[in-house]
């Protein structure tokens, strides 16, 4: 290619394209404007990265109404393995329990309280799933 720089290297990149052997997916079309492959991962990251400040936004408040408690999980694998989970946090269903109407309230208006119940259900499995998880230890 014969390249000196990185910036020649990306002049080279955008005005003669990397792919020379059409595998992949097209980023643009000829005339330079994105191609529809281009237009859905644009938009899947704009979407994720709203999706991970409103996940941002209700950690902070969750944390704001004192409803987490850090958590850890010990496994024993079938083969005698121990693995310990640690460093997340669970909603403490007591406390969740202890709130007041009008904060219960704004947060099943705001779909918080929705997400605090699919996480208290999701920890509900998290057992079974743990010893579905041992089961499948090959001992390797």
């Amino acid at each position: 290619m014969g390249v000196n720089n990185m910036g020649d290297l990306f002049t080279q990149a955008v005005t003669q394209g990397v792919n020379q052997d059409g595998r992949g997916e097209r980023l643009f079309e000829e005339d330079g404007s994105q191609s529809v492959y281009l237009q859905r991962m644009v938009g899947f990251l704009q979407q994720y990265q709203v999706e991970s400040q409103r996940s941002q936004t209700f950690s902070n408040h969750l944390k704001e109404l004192d409803l987490l408690e850090p958590m850890h999980a010990n496994v024993e694998l079938d083969s005698g393995v121990k693995m310990s989970l640690t460093g997340f946090y669970t909603v403490n269903r007591d406390r969740l329990k202890n709130l007041d109407a009008e904060v219960i309230g704004k947060l099943a208006k705001n779909d918080e309280l929705e997400w605090i119940y699919i996480h208290l259900a999701s920890l509900d499995n998290f057992n079974s799933l743990m010893q579905r998880f041992a089961a499948t230890d090959t001992g390797s």
